[in-house]
């Protein structure tokens, strides 16, 4: 059968259109010819993404868009970045080009929705391939489980369909193309819903201590009750009174904190009723009564975490578990925690931490909740496992990719060790410094480098900013490749590649990383003794270097000083 067309004309959004001519309709935000579009879908499909997967593609002749379900990665369109998680979309014009990367430890799932959009304008039909909002970033879309519902039916019915059926799939798909464009189109001038809670927010910000009801709320945004609510949530992530309720507590908790008010006169500055109905919303909220709580607190500092999280954590915790990949910069602080999430074996900090406990990756939350920690450290952005783990103990989010000098003053300031983290900066980049100009003699100017290592059985990736590369792309070490800079540039931390690209790749002096994974040391070993890897210019040369990926490959600040006892002994012997 031949294709089914049908397109309905969006006429919820009208906008005036003053140069009726194609090439104008792409310049500014006003100029979107909404009114005058056609939208067709041609095709819909869950994708699942595994561990560190890479997508490369390009959009062809169609829009693209892209409904983030669950875990967290990057998206890379043309020469722009993208923190990528749940509940997030984009759409992509005809003809640009594209990568996903799953950067979490679960599977990274999304949407992939593909549409045509035709120009109809006084009998003329014309493809168009304009933008339909004023940026590439990403969507508004409030409520977003109304987006994933549809996005979720568009996929369910992509078996053999007649006539009819095409046509309330495409009338469905309609409704959802109407549901983004009247978030990011003003329809007559006036506010849209979305816009009307976002004001309303603003509102309660102002406000929270005066008297509110969520009917008063929605009446002043002009929406139903049911509506205003779930926009609400999608907004804040809780129900409007839970909102207000929690901007009284952190206000109230502030005057506790800071001054000797009475609790009546905190009560009365802050929202509650009186001071008995305060009092026991206090304790509902945080298991204490105001003046425990004070005294509780006094002995915690406050701090906010990577993800945004306020949370009080202990002046100095001795019970430490770390979830993430860089354990040992809390051993360069002379912190040892009583939990890890990976094997110890094999590293520099094996003997250090013998008694340390494996928490599992994915996190054993029973495990981690048998050690009775006092803080927690989740180097991860899954905020649903993270509102598992803080009910744990006191949980604190932790960029593990971010530079090793942010990391350490992170680190620092959390754990009162502020001097020792700069002390420890300061005598490393000496040490460093000092380390590449013994190698000078060894090192050509501007010689580069390149790390390969296999992972996830026989995928090949070269390393950007993780890893290895850490210690050898110095001012006075190794220039990274020209393809690596690239990568660099766009703070890429690896990239999956083909066999045949590694000499695209490849600098002066080639480092190949040998995994633990039984597969991918194998696939190493394989690679070691081919032809394709002996005939590099650098292999040839005495110039590569097979490492084990436990001891060098990690970036942490135990492994990094390590390295440099360790470095000029390899640079000086031959492959």
């Amino acid at each position: 059968m031949k294709s089914f067309f049908f397109f309905v004309k969006i006429n919820l959004l009208i906008m005036i259109i003053t140069d009726k001519r194609r090439r104008d309709m792409r310049a500014s935000h006003s100029s979107i010819p909404i009114g005058s579009l056609l939208f067709q879908l041609t095709d819909s499909t869950l994708i699942h993404s595994v561990e560190i997967e890479r997508i490369e593609r390009s959009v062809s002749d169609s829009y693209l868009l892209l409904v983030f379900r669950k875990g967290e990665g990057q998206l890379i369109i043309g020469d722009d970045l993208y923190r990528i998680q749940a509940k997030q979309s984009f759409c992509l014009l005809p003809g640009m080009n594209f990568s996903i990367e799953n950067k979490g430890r679960s599977v990274l799932q999304y949407f992939q929705l593909s549409f045509r959009v035709i120009y109809s304008e006084e009998g003329r039909m014309d493809p168009y391939a304009g933008p339909l909002w004023s940026d590439q970033g990403p969507l508004k879309a409030y409520p977003f489980t109304r987006m994933m519902q549809i996005a979720e039916q568009l996929v369910e019915c992509v078996v053999e369909m007649d006539g009819i059926e095409r046509f309330k799939r495409n009338q469905l798909f309609q409704e959802l193309i109407g549901f983004l464009l009247e978030q990011h189109h003003d329809s007559k001038g006036t506010d849209s819903p979305l816009h009307a809670v976002e004001s309303s927010i603003q509102y309660v910000n102002h406000h929270f201590t005066d008297s509110l009801t969520v009917r008063e709320l929605a009446s002043r945004a002009e929406l139903p009750y049911w509506q205003y609510s779930s926009i609400f949530r999608e907004l804040t992530g809780v129900k409007p009174n839970d909102y207000i309720a929690e901007l009284r507590m952190t206000r109230a908790k502030e005057m506790l904190l800071r001054t000797d008010a009475p609790l009546r006169e905190i009560a009365s500055q802050t929202g509650f009723v009186d001071e008995y109905y305060f009092s026991r919303r206090f304790r509902q909220s945080t298991g204490f009564a105001p003046r425990q709580y004070v005294a509780a607190m006094r002995k915690k500092i406050s701090v906010r975490d990577w993800t945004g999280h306020e949370v009080h954590i202990p002046a100095h915790p001795n019970r430490i578990v770390f979830y993430g990949e860089t354990i040992g910069d809390l051993l360069s602080l002379g912190i040892k925690p009583v939990g890890c999430s990976y094997s110890l074996k094999g590293t520099w900090y094996e003997e250090e931490l013998q008694a340390i406990v494996n928490v599992g990756t994915p996190l054993e939350l029973g495990t981690v909740e048998e050690l009775s920690p006092d803080l927690i450290i989740y180097a991860n952005t899954d905020e649903g496992q993270y509102k598992d783990v803080a009910k744990i103990a006191p949980t604190v989010t932790f960029d593990s990719f971010q530079p090793l000098e942010d990391r350490l003053i992170t680190l620092g300031h959390w754990f009162g060790k502020r001097r020792e983290a700069e002390t420890w900066l300061h005598r490393f980049e000496h040490q460093s410094e000092e380390m590449w100009r013994e190698l000078e003699p060894a090192i050509r100017n501007d010689e580069t480098a390149s790390v390969f290592t296999y992972h996830r059985g026989n995928r090949l990736f070269v390393m950007g900013t993780i890893g290895l590369t850490e210690t050898l792309y110095h001012p006075l070490g190794f220039r990274p490749t020209k393809r690596v800079q690239s990568l660099r540039n766009q703070h890429r931390a690896y990239q999956e590649i083909s066999e045949s690209q590694i000499r695209d790749y490849a600098g002066n002096r080639v480092f190949l990383i040998l995994p633990a994974d039984p597969t991918s040391r194998e696939s190493t070993e394989a690679l070691w003794s081919s032809s394709l890897w002996n005939s590099l210019e650098a292999v040839q040369e005495g110039h590569a270097y097979l490492v084990e990926e436990s001891k060098w490959n990690i970036g942490d600040a135990f492994t990094r000083e390590k390295l440099l006892e360790r470095l000029p002994a390899l640079l000086t012997e031959s492959s």
